[in-house]
């Protein structure tokens, strides 16, 4: 939602006490987790748009979202793929600096309500799926295109410059191994993900379907509202036909692209070297990279991220931790020996203990202690509570390995750890120990 100029809000006064290098001009977005406005870069006089997540910086399972999003826009790199141009996070905050888009997010265009000419979704369409080809090259997906994150930084001779935007929800799925994936905008989120079934990179593709629809037919796929989820899931079930009235008016190419992209069944649905050869877009391959590249980069960001967390910058040594993993998934994918494979799983298992470690500690600064200070008790007196009860202590340290599985989709070991949680504490208010902090 845009704001004018000079209109204020409780998160830009947070920034304007902490900032001086940036200055800002007004709000042009509002999500679930975060504020997004237009600010001018004091020492290079460059136009961002500046992302903040503040207030919901109280929980660390914000913080490993905001940083993962840091991550992955800091490996990847496509023209019609947002720059990321300045970024910090700590105790407090977290703000994510990139390209500013002049002319907005599609939906703007689509706010018309009129089918847009053929031209345009056509440079749209070849565009994002360029991005996209190349993010799915690596086993990457964006887990939630939509007209709002596919953003016109510009016009060139009357054709739009696209950028995909908002890396929030991405995801690397393993090349080989299952995932399920239940994320995203209900409205574009593809079959295969409502029915929460194996997913892989092409579900982006269903959705870069329901948006090239939009922009066709100026109406949501199956004609259904946003929070009509259930209709849509019954719909998505029966495998409904969507409707195609008025399609009449664009070329054969650019209708055949469309249901070719709608297919529920993902494994018939278009995809890479089809996709690129077919007549609407004919596309070249995406770029590639020397053998051991992401090798290289994750070796250098796990050095990185262990000098960060034994100078106790927390937050830097997530941010390149989680760097670090992102591309020794990548790497894996590349990869071509099976055997290379396997070695590097057990590798990525065991660096994430060191992710586990470094949100546990950054969950214990007094910014991000639990609420349960909210019945008077300080923050010295609850770890202090917490330092002479170790159990009580194990059974946190444990229950946050569980919620650190539960992002991931591992729900089997979440499970687990939540149950071994459960007996810890129990145990330890069964068994006793030092009276609980309480005030008079």
């Amino acid at each position: 939602m845009s704001e004018e100029p000079g209109t204020s809000d409780s998160t830009r006064h947070i920034i304007d006490d902490h900032f001086t290098r940036f200055k800002l001009d007004f709000r042009v977005g509002q999500g679930t987790f975060s504020n997004v406005y237009k600010a001018i870069d004091t020492k290079t006089n460059e136009v961002l748009a500046l992302k903040c997540f503040i207030q919901e910086m109280k929980n660390v399972k914000r913080y490993h979202f905001a940083a993962r999003e840091i991550a992955f826009m800091k490996i990847l790199e496509h023209p019609n793929i947002v720059q990321l141009k300045s970024f910090e996070v700590n105790v407090e905050f977290v703000f994510i600096g990139t390209e500013f888009a002049s002319f907005g997010c599609l939906f703007r265009f689509l706010a018309k309500q009129k089918p847009l000419p053929e031209k345009f979704i056509q440079d749209v369409m070849k565009q994002s799926v360029s991005a996209l080809d190349y993010m799915h090259n690596l086993g990457v997906f964006h887990g939630d295109i939509k007209p709002h994150n596919i953003l016109c930084s510009g016009m060139n001779n009357f054709t739009p410059i696209v950028k995909i935007c908002d890396f929030g929800l991405s995801e690397i799925k393993l090349k080989g191994k299952c995932m399920t994936f239940y994320s995203g905008s209900y409205l574009f989120m593809a079959p295969e993900v409502y029915l929460k079934q194996n997913v892989d990179v092409t579900c982006d593709l269903w959705s870069l379907g329901v948006v090239m629809y939009n922009m066709m037919f100026c109406r949501n796929l199956f004609n259904v509202d946003e929070d009509e989820v259930q209709k849509t899931i019954r719909l998505v079930r029966c495998q409904t036909v969507p409707n195609y009235d008025g399609s009449e008016i664009y070329s054969a190419n650019c209708n055949d692209l469309l249901r070719r992209l709608l297919i529920y069944d993902k494994t018939v649905r278009i995809q890479g070297a089809t996709l690129r050869a077919h007549p609407f877009l004919r596309l070249e391959a995406p770029k590639t990279y020397e053998d051991g590249y992401f090798l290289e980069r994750a070796q250098s960001h796990i050095a990185s991220a262990t000098n960060h967390a034994s100078n106790k910058k927390i937050a830097d040594a997530l941010v390149d931790g989680l760097q670090a993993q992102l591309e020794l998934k990548i790497h894996y994918n590349l990869l071509r020996d099976e055997g290379q494979r396997n070695y590097l799983v057990q590798k990525l298992e065991q660096f994430q203990n060191f992710i586990y470690d470094v949100e546990s500690k950054l969950s214990s600064t007094p910014e991000l202690t639990r609420e349960a200070m909210e019945k008077g008790v300080t923050d010295a007196e609850f770890k202090t509570y917490l330092a002479s009860t170790p159990k009580m202590l194990q059974g946190f340290d444990i229950g946050l390995r569980a919620e650190m599985f539960q992002m991931e989709h591992k729900y089997a070991k979440m499970l687990l750890q939540w149950i071994e949680a459960i007996e810890a504490l129990t145990a330890a208010v069964d068994g006793g120990g030092s009276s609980h902090p309480v005030r008079n």
